[in-house]
């Protein structure tokens, strides 16, 4: 790589043009990353059409994977959120003179009948109530 491109990568723009020239380094560089960034863009390398607000962004795999796996993690957690909440309204009854909710062990039996929870999660529940006991 000449110069000019190292130059670039300090500023961590690079031109489509630039970009195109040095796309077989630009890409090898980025697949030899073996420890992801602190964030996605953070080790990526911006390709910005001149004239042009929006760029492209050239991220490693390793990268890629991280996000993958935070997201994974965070649709996980809005899953487990969302299943708290509708435990909390089944528990709880619809409120006002309406007779209290399920008992929780029907409320958790009737998820597992439904597929909303895995043997893992019936297995953790059951023995974290036992245990609790």
């Amino acid at each position: 790589m000449g110069r000019a491109a190292s130059k670039t990568f300090a500023a961590g723009t690079l031109t489509t043009t630039e970009a195109r020239k040095d796309l077989p380094q630009l890409a090898r560089k980025a697949a030899r990353q073996r420890k992801p960034g602190k964030h996605l863009t953070e080790k990526a390398i911006r390709i910005q059409p001149q004239g042009e607000e929006r760029a492209a962004f050239l991220v490693s795999q390793v990268d890629l994977e991280r996000a993958e796996r935070y997201i994974a993690d965070l649709e996980e957690l809005l899953e487990d959120i969302e299943l708290l909440s509708i435990l909390e309204e089944r528990m709880e009854g619809a409120g006002g003179d309406d007779p209290p909710g399920q008992p929780l062990a029907e409320v958790i039996q009737e998820f597992a009948q439904e597929g909303l929870l895995s043997e893992a999660d019936l297995a953790s529940i059951t023995s974290a109530g036992s245990s609790s006991g």
